[in-house]
């Protein structure tokens, strides 16, 4: 019985590989650029992914800079269980798991009144107060 969920990851893990139809291709290199000067990153909870394309033609001012001239993912995504703002956010802007992050739960990173969210905040370490780690930016 002990080996019974080795036994099933193992043929779930052959099975994906023989049905796989994509060749394995090698990864090319990036070309060398100089970092952006600016990174944004918009994060819209509950929105679509097709709605940017979709509406695109309405868009008008600052979205549609940023999907003309800025970088375009058309696949990028992070798994959750259950989707809260501060834990996904966290891990978009650290490729961090939450439990690496300390922030897993919405609760979590707000509950010192020393350091607020971004509401009527100023300066350095107004939020997050918990984050443990650095951002990929």
């Amino acid at each position: 019985m002990r080996r019974l969920p080795g036994l099933v990851a193992g043929l779930v893990c052959t099975a994906a590989c023989a049905s796989a139809q994509v060749p394995l291709a090698r990864a090319t290199p990036a070309a060398t650029a100089e970092p952006p000067s600016l990174v944004v990153l918009v994060v819209l909870d509950q929105f679509r992914a097709d709605y940017l394309t979709r509406f695109g033609p309405q868009l008008k001012g600052g979205l549609a800079r940023l999907m003309r001239d800025g970088a375009w993912f058309t696949n990028a995504h992070h798994d959750h269980a259950i989707a809260e703002t501060a834990p996904g956010h966290a891990t978009l802007l650290s490729g961090r798991f939450p439990r690496s992050t300390g922030i897993g739960a919405n609760r979590i990173g707000v509950e010192d009144p020393a350091f607020p969210m971004i509401e009527g905040a100023a300066g350095a370490g107004a939020s997050p107060a918990r984050f443990r780690g650095t951002t990929l930016v």
